[in-house]
């Protein structure tokens, strides 16, 4: 069952943990460790495409991904049940489409990283410290962009929106 850990609650982790629980591999701890390994390697797929965005160079991507990867700080988050390399590839996320949106100002990639933004905020929330980030991040071209920014702002709603699920299970005796 879907339970309620320890707060802030951790919604999106437990929904997506749960999921891989599902898996026909191994035991649950297993299973729940996997889901981390699979989010790290997400995390680095997506570090490698931020570091080419931003330099053109697949090479620099690569050395700045094995750099992360075999940090000793992510390596042992990435082999056990944390919540950090989840967040890892959210933020990533994020980071990148914010990245394509500076470079065509698609509201799509604004309205993706917004999503990803509030998809963050249920997994951790300290994360709640990227949004004044963001706003930095979209400054520079808000006076030409705030329309698209207003438009792309409902897609932070689904992340938080788990935080609801909390006291729901809570009433339901989940632990």
């Amino acid at each position: 069952a879907v339970g309620v850990p320890h707060p802030p609650g951790y919604p999106r982790y437990v929904l997506i943990g749960h999921v891989f629980t599902w898996l026909p591999v191994g035991d649950v701890g297993y299973r729940v460790n996997l889901m981390s390994a699979v989010f790290a390697s997400v995390t680095l797929a997506l570090v490698w495409a931020i570091v080419r965005h931003l330099t053109r160079s697949s090479l620099a991507g690569v050395v700045a991904a094995w750099l992360l990867g075999f940090a000793y700080p992510f390596w042992a988050d990435a082999i056990v049940a944390e919540v950090y390399t989840l967040d890892a590839a959210l933020v990533a996320a994020m980071i990148l489409c914010l990245l394509h949106w500076r470079r065509g100002y698609d509201a799509r990639q604004l309205a993706l990283a917004f999503l990803f933004l509030g998809l963050s905020l249920a997994n951790r929330t300290t994360n709640a410290l990227n949004v004044p980030i963001v706003l930095l991040f979209l400054l520079p071209d808000l006076k030409t962009t705030w329309r698209a920014a207003l438009r792309c702002a409902p897609a932070l709603l689904p992340g938080p929106a788990l935080y609801a699920l909390i006291p729901l299970r809570d009433a339901m005796g989940a632990r």
